[in-house]
């Protein structure tokens, strides 16, 4: 095979140089990746060690191209060059395509280490796509770093940009809600961000880092939750409060029916009398005399027995029982059905509200006469109510009874829940 210094002004040698050249380019640029990105002693010395080699081979083909015939006088190392031109040219080939194979190897390492090693860059297009909001403050409170969300929940609640860390943290504390070391911030739009701050040492130095977490999707379903318990302890106090009726409404149907069959006993044996008179001969008049004397005493006795209506104040106070509320009067209560009622349906309601808003089981009602009549004051215990209660519901129809009563009511929510009816005596 021909040597190197034979084909060295052909098409085979001035490709082998000018291949060895972009070789030997190829590295030096792996190098300065290997140098740039602190990569492992190791491959960085492979990469210093290849280009070295590249460069060394490629100066000594370079060094009797332009003379081959008169190396000793035109050459820096001549017995270098010389054994270099001796050499076949497709060794050269081969090695310069083994150092093309290795070249690549040394980008796709490059490209890899890159994907796995996060760069400024890639942290920061990182931290833009969370869900919460990150900022870093240096310890004057500067900002040092802050994503996308953050930046926009600072410009939502202070209308500028987040430059002063500390402007914002006391914006933050001023219009959110400390608890639990963390501070709730509730937006007029329903948003709620939870704001937790800790403390970072990165290279020696201090940060503050401030999370915020988007809470709303949590607040909602919460909110959605308690209605929905509200409206089930509604149907549990109003199912007990079944119950307890359920009793009476039974005994009531069984009289029905019982008068239902006195009425058609009665209805036969007047039947009986009549065909008696129609036709004596055919009726036996011991039996049917009999028969008129008992369902005359039984009817006498019925209409002695005068029925009696049930109270509807003793009415309400069983059914507080019945759905777990114990009631206690206080004071004389008014003998006139009328007002009975009313107090009655007042203690039905504030019992069934202190139970489903209140957990409450007692329910205090005193009666205190005045000048104007007669003060009905009915409290329940339990959980105080959070702001003033607009009357609905069940209290906004005993409001209604009472104005057309002509009395008056009002609600306290300071301490127990209490409602007080001034009615006319």
């Amino acid at each position: 095979m021909r040597a190197f210094g034979d084909v060295v002004y052909a098409l085979p040698g001035a490709a082998l140089r000018i291949g060895l050249l972009l070789l030997t380019l190829a590295q030096c640029y792996v190098c300065l990746l290997a140098l740039a990105r602190r990569r492992r002693p190791a491959y960085t010395a492979f990469t210093l060690l290849h280009l070295l080699g590249a460069f060394v081979l490629l100066l000594l083909m370079l060094d009797g191209t332009y003379d081959p015939g008169h190396l000793p006088e035109r050459t820096v190392l001549p017995a270098a060059v010389a054994r270099v031109y001796a050499q076949p040219w497709a060794l050269y080939a081969a090695l310069e395509a083994v150092s093309a194979a290795a070249t690549a190897l040394c980008y796709v390492s490059d490209a890899r280490f890159v994907k796995c090693r996060p760069s400024p860059d890639s942290v920061k297009e990182a931290l833009d796509d969370l869900p919460v909001g990150v900022c870093f403050m240096a310890e004057d409170g500067t900002a040092a770093m802050a994503n996308l969300r953050m930046n926009e929940w600072c410009h939502l609640l202070t209308g500028l940009p987040l430059v002063n860390g500390t402007a914002f943290l006391r914006a933050i504390e001023k219009a959110g809600e400390r608890g639990g070391g963390n501070t709730l911030l509730r937006f007029p739009d329903g948003t709620a961000l939870q704001f937790d701050e800790t403390e970072v040492t990165v290279d020696g130095k201090r940060y503050r880092q401030l999370t915020a977490t988007d809470l709303t999707e949590q607040y909602r379903v919460t909110a959605r939750l308690e209605e929905n318990n509200a409206k089930l302890r509604d149907i549990t106090v109003r199912m007990k409060a079944y119950s307890v009726e359920l009793t009476d409404l039974v005994m009531d149907r069984e009289k029905l029916n019982a008068r239902v069959t006195l009425h058609d006993e009665v209805g036969h044996v007047l039947l009986r009398a009549k065909h008696y008179f129609d036709h004596p001969e055919e009726a036996d008049a011991a039996a049917l005399y009999e028969l008129l004397l008992r369902t005359n005493e039984f009817l006498l006795h019925a209409a002695d027995e005068s029925p009696e209506r049930e109270d509807p104040l003793t009415g309400a106070v069983q059914l507080a029982k019945g759905i777990g509320v114990t009631v206690t009067c206080e004071g004389p209560a008014p003998e006139n059905g009328a007002l009975r009622g009313l107090i009655g349906q007042a203690v039905r309601e504030c019992a069934m509200n202190a139970v489903k808003h209140a957990d409450g089981d007692r329910l205090l009602v005193s009666f205190t006469p005045s000048a104007y009549g007669l003060t009905v004051t009915l409290s329940a215990n339990g959980r105080p109510a959070a702001s003033d209660v607009v009357p609905t519901g069940g209290l906004k129809s005993l409001n209604a009874a009472v104005l057309a009563a002509g009395g008056t009511m009002r609600t306290e929510t300071e301490g127990e829940f209490t409602v007080v009816l001034t009615l006319p005596g």
